[in-house]
């Protein structure tokens, strides 16, 4: 505000305390009523200046105070405020007391005028609030921002009053800091490091100086109360005790810090914002890992270890690319994938793949519709609502320009890079060669062309537009086929890499996939929302789509959901494949360019499994039993639907094997990996060879619910309902029938000498006996809770019994049957079970979806999420790399578990984010610095 511009100083309902300073020009008083009317209806204060400053009113002292009492100073930008005098004190009095800074721009300024711009002011986050802005979005996120770490802002308001009243009074003692309220200020100083925003120079002398006299208060008391050498000694003593309570409190501070940012990873995960996710749980694993004074309780390790294990397994977004101010529209690789360059209404970009910005483009139109690189890479075009063509280098100098017919909503090159075509808002499709020189147009829309692609053969050109349709040309301008299925805007297009098939995305919120003649294949149809972009990937393999529901989706080509990208905050205009397929971009109206990891290294989900957007799985789609082959080259899945399915480690199918009329219970391998077993609710068990011919199919008297191989691979022994179990010769050869239990019998299995067998029931008990039948125990818990028991394993040395319950514990004996322990999940019933290859970590995971990993001792080493349902079925690759896991979410997922110890998981984390926090200009130099002391 400056005094020419503004006046007498108020709240917006009265005077008083102020959460917002609102610093503005008199030329934008009416957008800053309409923001102060919004502050009312939210019940916050603001300080803001309307009416004509009385004669007798001190205007700078008011403004001054208003500032220094303010939790937030919010400036509003227009080419008004940021040339007016006044508003720059306002500015610099707001930075001299480290306020925090919350620009919102109102009217559009020039580079001149950014130039102004205090960097302090220009290196923060800028909120949009011009004409062409949503106002209640923005003001969303504007409270958001200022209620951010809220109390901490508060806690430095309180402070900046206090000091300031120290020094308008020449220092006076009596305005210093004494007692619990000093500790206070002492404590939050500490816990300060980092944060926004910090305390001042000011603040820090006014602390420092309570503390002496604080001090001094203390050694006066005790030297009237003792003799002088007592009174020295006895200070001496207090100051080492106050010294060592301050150390001690500091200490739990930062293990409170360390667990309340996991706790923050945590929530961050559950609600799909991973990136972030795994930022908080780098932030707290790197705290720990420096802690010189203390080891911390497993407790808390885990909850770390947790956090950065989840974070890990399911983020997809690799780098965010920020800078652009206001809506993008179009983003293009080049071909070597090096660099790229993004238009939006802002004008144009060029970056490295690191994410680092090359250089700012002076486009002849500030509102850039399209833009692509050339086949070659030494050159890109642009085209945007100023009617005209522009060709540029690679670097970024610009080479010419032509006029096109009106707007220009996309461009793209021939695959022989001689040709560019231009859509536009006329409906029609102009086609030039590289000087400029028009070649031929398409004509036959009746509304805007929204984008237009050539064929990798460069026969065809595909167009698709505003009057729902998608256009097939002859390249030499012959219309051959309108495609009329969409009832909305068609708005993306994308040709497969051989050219057969052609993917178009519409506002009629389907995706729909044509063969080359124009012949329907696929219809993807019941997404949440209009379809901006399609695109394929450089294989063929995936296709990739977004639109007006901010996620960015992965499919097969046959219409199959691989993955679900979630991050940015509003529409997707454009997306874009790195040249080998791993990386995908994808622009935003957010302003902002994301990188996304097509395929996460530690984790693999049977794609064949994912569902659509809004589609809910069938009973029969739920996998119930997973069993690696020795060799850990097939995984075997038993299926409610009664087949068994051989899967590879990479998630393609190998074969189906399908003669069970029921759900299939259980499968397992033969310890030499030729042959499998599967029991189901039909009451059969199949022996199959690996190739998938049936063996035998053997009939019994009740469903069977469990199998298990003996490890000389000579019995086969079947856990049946009714209380029965059965042993059979591995060529089907009835042994005996075992009725130990007198319910149900859950599980099964043989000791790793072959001599043992161990049964789990509905009754509450373990059956361990010995197979020459000299030797039968019964195992129980010795609190006596008697709940049923759904698995049971042998440790791989046989020394242990591991047994899960559907009280949430998993209960432990030594193999003589003397109770050990129990471990207990503090959640659901506990669902599955195995032990890892090498016997020192267990795995259980319960019927919410949560795996837990606990060492022998009982500790929880950590905790993998991500099942949305119960899982039924665990099982480790025989190298003990990978864990499998089935789903009641009609899921199964292979974990990459080699890697879970803090320091590996940090160094996989830190080289996540590596190109984030080195080129994202938004990072706090406290971040940047965040994984330098982690080794590579």
């Amino acid at each position: 505000m400056s005094s020419s511009d503004s006046s007498s100083l108020f709240a917006c309902e009265k005077p008083g305390k102020n959460e917002v300073f609102i610093s503005y020009s008199r030329q934008d008083k009416s957008f800053v009523e309409r923001l102060c009317q919004a502050f009312q209806k939210h019940d916050r204060e603001v300080w803001v200046d309307w009416e004509d400053i009385p004669v007798y009113a001190d205007w700078r002292q008011e403004i001054h105070t208003g500032i220094l009492e303010a939790d937030a100073f919010l400036l509003v930008i227009s080419p008004a405020s940021v040339a007016s005098v006044e508003c720059r004190k306002e500015i610099e009095l707001a930075i001299q007391h480290q306020k925090r800074l919350l620009p919102i721009v109102h009217r559009d300024i020039d580079r001149a005028l950014h130039q102004q711009i205090p960097p302090e002011v220009g290196a923060i986050n800028w909120f949009f609030f011009r004409e062409t802005d949503d106002f209640a979005q923005s003001f969303q996120a504007l409270l958001k921002a200022i209620d951010t770490d809220l109390q901490h802002v508060q806690t430095h308001t309180w402070l900046l009053i206090r000091t300031n009243e120290w020094q308008v009074h020449n220092q006076d003692e009596s305005f210093l800091l004494r007692g619990k309220a000093l500790e206070t200020i002492e404590q939050w100083i500490v816990l300060a490091v980092g944060k926004n925003p910090q305390p001042t120079q000011a603040q820090r002398e006014f602390v420092s100086a309570s503390r002496l006299q604080e001090t001094a208060r203390q050694k006066r008391e005790a030297r009237r109360q003792r003799l002088v050498l007592m009174g020295i000694t006895i200070a001496f003593a207090v100051t080492s005790i106050l010294a060592w309570i301050a150390e001690s409190r500091r200490r739990q501070a930062v293990l409170r810090e360390i667990e309340a940012v996991a706790a923050s990873s945590d929530t961050r995960f559950a609600s799909e914002q991973t990136f972030p996710a795994l930022l908080q749980a780098l932030r707290a694993g790197v705290t720990l890992k420096q802690l010189t004074w203390s080891t911390p309780d497993q407790d808390l390790r885990s909850k770390v270890m947790t956090a950065l294990s989840q974070a890990l397994f399911w983020v997809t977004e690799r780098n965010r690319l920020e800078g652009h101010r206001g809506w993008l529209n179009r983003v293009s690789f080049a071909p070597d994938g090096q660099i790229l360059v993004s238009a939006g209404l802002d004008g144009i970009r060029l970056w490295r793949r690191d994410g680092s910005l090359i250089r700012t483009l002076a486009a002849q139109s500030s509102r850039v519709m399209g833009i692509e690189f050339s086949p070659n890479g030494q050159f890109f075009a642009s085209g945007g609502f100023d009617a005209k063509i522009t060709l540029w280098n690679r670097e970024g100098q610009l080479i010419r320009t032509w006029n096109a017919p009106d707007a220009v909503r996309d461009v793209t090159f021939s695959p022989d890079g001689k040709v560019v075509a231009a859509a536009t808002h006329d409906g029609i499709v102009s086609i030039w060669r590289l000087d400029g020189t028009l070649v031929t147009q398409l004509k036959g829309h009746q509304a805007q062309v929204n984008r237009v692609q050539f064929s990798p053969d460069g026969q065809l050109i595909a167009t698709a537009s505003a009057d729902n349709t998608v256009k097939l040309w002859h390249h030499r301008g012959k219309l051959l086929t309108t495609l009329k299925q969409h009832q909305d805007q068609v708005m993306g297009l994308s040709f497969s890499p051989d050219g057969q098939r052609l993917a178009s995305g519409s506002l009629d919120k389907t995706i729909r996939i044509w063969r080359r003649d124009g012949s329907l294949m696929t219809t993807i149809a019941g997404l949440s929302d209009g379809v901006q972009v399609v695109r394929f990937s450089p294989d063929g393999q995936f296709l990739a789509s977004a639109g007006d529901d901010y996620p960015v989706h992965l499919w097969r080509p046959n219409g199959t959901l691989v993955a679900t990208l979630p991050g940015h905050r509003n529409i997707v205009k454009d997306l874009r494949f790195g040249s080998d397929g791993q990386i995908l971009a994808s622009a935003s109206n957010d302003s902002s360019i994301r990188f996304w990891q097509v395929k996460n290294p530690m984790l693999t989900v049977i794609p064949n499994y994912f569902k659509r957007p809004n589609e809910t799985s069938s009973f029969n789609d739920i996998p119930n039993s997973v069993s690696f082959s020795p060799d850990n080259q097939l995984l075997a899945v038993g299926n409610m639907d009664g087949t068994v399915k051989l899967w590879r480690p990479d998630g393609t199918l190998a074969k189906t094997l399908d003669r069970h009329r029921e759900r299939v219970n259980s499968v397992i391998f033969s310890p030499d990996g030729q042959h499998l077993a599967s029991v189901s609710d039909d009451e059969t068990v199949i022996l199959w060879h690996r190739n998938g011919k049936l063996m035998r199919s053997i009939k019994t008297e009740n469903p069977l619910l469990d199998v298990s191989f003996s490890p000389d691979g000579t019995m086969i022994a079947i856990a049946a309902s009714g209380g029965k179990s059965y042993l059979f010769r591995s060529d089907g050869t009835a042994i005996k029938t075992l009725k130990k239990h007198t319910k149900d019998v859950w599980s099964v299995r043989f000791s790793p000498d072959s001599k043992w067998i161990v049964s789990a029931s509905d009754d509450g008990t373990i059956k361990l006996g010995s197979l020459d039948g000299t030797i039968d125990k019964t195992l129980k818990d010795p609190d006596g809770t008697g709940f049923p028991l759904t698995k049971v394993q042998f440790s791989p040395d046989g020394q242990i019994i591991a047994a899960a319950s559907n009280d949430g514990t998993v209960k432990i004996w030594r193999s003589d049957g003397m109770w050990i322990r129990k471990f207990s999940s503090e959640s659901g019933s506990i669902s599955a079970l195995k032990f890892h290859p090498n016997g020192q970590m267990l795995a259980a995971a319960d019927d919410q979806g949560t795996i837990f990993l606990w060492s022998l001792e009982g500790l929880l080493l950590t905790k993998l999420n991500g099942h949305r349902k119960g899982v039924w079925s665990l099982d480790f690759s025989s190298d003990g790399k990978t864990l499998a896991s089935a789903s009641d979410d009609a899921t199964i997922i292979l974990w990459s578990v080699d890697h879970l110890n803090l320091n590996q998981l940090l160094t996989l984390g830190c080289d996540w984010v590596k190109n984030y926090l080195e080129t994202n200009p938004n990072i706090a130099d406290g971040d940047r610095r965040l994984c330098k002391s982690i080794s590579p």
